[in-house]
């Protein structure tokens, strides 16, 4: 038989298992008696959130996460708490999360995590005199960078603008859920990665409610949110529908709740299997011993 219809025919045998393979939404949350975050998982269709496990250090702390993010390059699962960047082993097993600190970044910040390429992001929230700003993140030391100025500001004249929720990559756009002085409910916005500059995209609507979405993350093209909730109101995923021109980004609720409580951040996880690693090394072995062949 033709060695290409051999090697065709043992690539496809070996993508199958991955085939069923299917993107996780994860989310973080935070109790306030005791202070505990913890990672869950949410259905795509229903909302429903199912616990995976409480996040602690190998010294057995509970951690106070402010939000994550998924690196699908090196299949590693970034958080962040107040001033410090961690790495989080999402597959502990046993109801733990195991996080391991990999540094301080420098800066105070509240929320907002993603990673573009190779490149961690994050922001700070505005203050009374400033707007917040885009920073990245050192992988190994977790230093914070500084991205050009300021977020700047959009909405009245003279406002400042600053991360209030989550980060998320898509089709060359960062995005930012952000609130602005004075401003009531959360607004969507892009922001240059060059300048730090965030541009307004529109108001998040769900009817006449702005709910305060602290979670974003695309996923095969569809942007999804998640409203934090508090103690007595469970958090609520959402698909934001983002206009072709500024203005209204309509909020369309999925499913009751979350069933979770206090949710902060949404990344998306994408499994590599076994048998993704050895269809390269199986075709390269084919390839090569086919060459073989042909030289002697």
């Amino acid at each position: 038989m033709n060695k290409k219809i051999i090697s065709f025919m043992i690539g496809f045998l070996l993508l199958i298992p991955w085939l069923s393979y299917a993107n996780t939404l994860y989310m973080d949350t935070r109790s306030d008696s005791p202070i505990v975050s913890s990672l869950y998982t949410v259905d795509h269709s229903s909302g429903v959130a199912s616990k995976v496990g409480d996040i602690m250090t190998s010294n057995d702390s509970y951690l106070t996460i402010n939000d994550i993010a998924y690196d699908p390059g090196n299949q590693t699962m970034y958080a962040i708490t107040i001033n410090r960047l961690w790495d989080l082993n999402y597959t502990s097993g046993n109801g733990i999360i195991t996080a391991t600190a990999l540094g301080e970044m420098g800066i105070t910040v509240r929320q907002g995590l993603e990673v573009v390429g190779s490149t961690i992001y994050t922001g700070t929230s505005k203050t009374t005199l400033a707007s917040g700003a885009l920073y990245t993140l050192d992988p190994v030391t977790g230093t914070a960078t500084k991205v050009g100025s300021d977020f700047g500001d959009f909405g009245a004249a003279g406002t400042y603008v600053g991360l209030v929720g989550d980060l998320a990559y898509y089709n060359g756009k960062l995005y930012g859920t952000m609130r602005w002085s004075g401003s009531v409910g959360t607004y969507l916005a892009t922001i240059d990665l060059d300048t730090g500059l965030a541009t307004e995209v529109g108001k998040i609507l769900a009817g006449s409610i702005s709910p305060t979405i602290d979670g974003i993350v695309f996923e095969n093209g569809v942007l999804y949110g998640v409203a934090q909730g508090n103690a007595n109101n469970p958090g609520t995923l959402y698909y934001l529908t983002i206009p072709d021109s500024p203005g209204e980004v309509i909020a369309t609720r999925i499913g009751t709740n979350t069933g979770a409580y206090a949710a902060w951040g949404l990344t998306t996880v994408v499994p590599l299997p076994p048998s993704a690693l050895l269809l390269g090394s199986g075709l390269l072995s084919l390839g090569l011993l086919g060459r073989r062949r042909i030289r002697g």
